[in-house]
Order: structure tokens, then sequence, then C-alpha cells
């Protein structure tokens, strides 16, 4: 009857085990793939700011050129009119045209 005991206590033991193991490994998968969804949110979400930022820059850079390409064209209408090439009415008609763009 002993060895009864001693064998029944054994796989109690064992079976133990075995659940103790089991659950340890259904933690960890489900601990990495929490991981795993969280860190895809955050690289996604990292995406959509950085393509964000660069929509907001690029739209600057292209404002910035647009204002510089003006200011050129201005100084070069100025000069035209100082020169004689143009009357004060071209000159007037032709800033109009290039400030309305």
């Amino acid at each position: 009857m002993s060895k009864n005991l001693i064998l029944v206590a054994s796989l109690l033991i064992s079976v133990s085990s075995m659940k103790a193991d089991f659950f340890d490994n259904l933690i960890d998968k489900v601990s990495n793939k929490v991981t795993d969804k969280v860190s895809d949110k955050a690289t996604e979400k990292a995406g959509h700011t950085v393509d964000k930022l660069f929509e907001e820059n690029k739209s600057k850079e292209v404002s910035d050129y647009k204002n510089t390409d003006k200011i050129a064209k201005l100084k070069e209408l100025i000069m035209m009119k100082e020169k004689g090439y143009l009357s004060n009415s071209e000159f007037e008609k032709e800033k109009k045209i290039l400030l309305k763009n």
C-alpha cells in the first residue's frame, strides 16, 4: 500500500510540474503576443508621425521656394522699372500678376 501511495504522490508531483510548465509556457506566449502587438502599434504610429512631419516639411519647403522665387522675380521687375525697361503701368501689371500666383 505504501508503494501505491508513493506512486500516486509521484504522479501528482509530475502532473503538478507539468501544469506549472504548461502555464509558464502559456504566459510566455501571451506575453510575447501582447509585446508584439504593442510594438507593432507603436511602430505604426511612429511611421504615421514621420510621414506627417515629412509632408508638412515638404509643403513648407515648396512654399518657401515659391516665396523666394517671387521675391527674385519682384526684384527683377523693380530693376527693370528703374532702368526704364518697364513703364509704371507695365510694372504694376506684372507685379499684380506675380503676387496673385
